[in-house]
């Protein structure tokens, strides 16, 4: 028996999302999500690799790229990954279009995604997918159940569960857990990583006003100067329009305060934001539903 729960027929993300599906990536994205689904309707953790591995006879390793989405399954393999992730008829159906259109994309000489006509006066700039992640923190060791543990919040989006808090004291790897795992993962964003130093750590000059943080965002989503609106709730209501539906990454590096990053948290939660911050961020845990993870200096041999 499918567990469907809320998301029967034609209001099932998973056959919406599916409509959607231009890449591999974005493809991975709706079997993650039914991945996640799964776990949630059976009240049980998300099925590993290797558990599916043994279902289906496959490796664990291809598996792992069917949900990255750096391999793009064939069709009879998605169809039986799906059934097994508790997919409905039709959304198998929807996923096996999804999946040949992806194909089809890949082939030389295929022509893009149509774009849509703007409107004239339109303020919703072209779409933009900025990269703009520090780059790969060399030699990274270590922290083998703090990045577990960030790609179950992030397999865990769907819930809502889309914003971390990583905490902790000086020099304890903050940034280079978050920076590392965000590079490891970077296939889940295919629509974009947004990067910032908010400066609240104290020891590189005054804190990013949030209102400077969404100019910054804005532009780097293709806001011209022109039309920039002008008060903090303006800019955070457009940055939240034009990340609503996409998978993006906000990484948001040394944060002072919950009000510092509250205007700059994406209103989807197909969206997933990493905070770091010396600060346990209380206020963002209790009242934006964030997770919270520790850091704890390394042991000393």
């Amino acid at each position: 028996m499918k567990l469907v729960g809320m998301e029967s027929g034609s209001n099932s993300l998973v056959v919406q999302r599916a409509a959607a599906v231009h890449t591999g990536a974005e493809l991975a994205g709706v079997l993650r999500h039914l991945r996640a689904r799964d776990a949630r309707l059976r009240q049980r953790k998300l099925l590993t690799y290797r558990q599916l591995a043994a279902k289906t006879g496959w490796s664990h390793a291809i598996i792992g790229e069917y949900f990255a989405g750096t391999a793009l399954p064939p069709t009879d393999r998605l169809h039986h990954l799906a059934d097994l992730l508790g997919a409905t008829s039709e959304e198998l159906g929807a996923l096996a279009a999804a999946r040949d259109h992806a194909e089809e994309l890949r082939r030389p000489g295929a022509a893009p995604p149509a774009a849509r006509p703007s409107r004239p006066g339109s303020i919703t700039p072209p779409r933009r997918r900025p990269h703009q992640l520090p780059p790969p923190v060399p030699a990274f060791v270590g922290r083998d159940r703090e990045v577990e543990g960030l790609t179950h919040l992030a397999d865990l989006e769907e819930n809502g569960l889309s914003a971390a808090v990583i905490c902790g004291g000086v020099g304890v790897g903050k940034t280079a857990l978050a920076v590392h795992w965000a590079h490891q993962n970077i296939s889940r964003f295919p629509d974009g990583q947004l990067y910032l130093d908010l400066r609240g750590s104290g020891t590189a000059g005054c804190p990013v006003d949030p209102d400077d943080a969404l100019v910054r965002f804005l532009r780097a989503l293709g806001v011209p100067a022109l039309r920039m609106p002008i008060t903090v709730d303006e800019k955070a209501a457009l940055y939240r329009t034009l990340l609503a539906g996409r998978r993006a990454l906000v990484l948001l590096d040394n944060a002072d305060s919950p009000a510092q990053v509250r205007p700059l948290l994406p209103g989807s939660p197909t969206s997933v934001v990493l905070v770091t911050s010396r600060d346990r961020l209380a206020g963002l845990i209790a009242t934006n539903g964030a997770t919270r993870m520790e850091l704890e200096p390394f042991a000393r041999p």
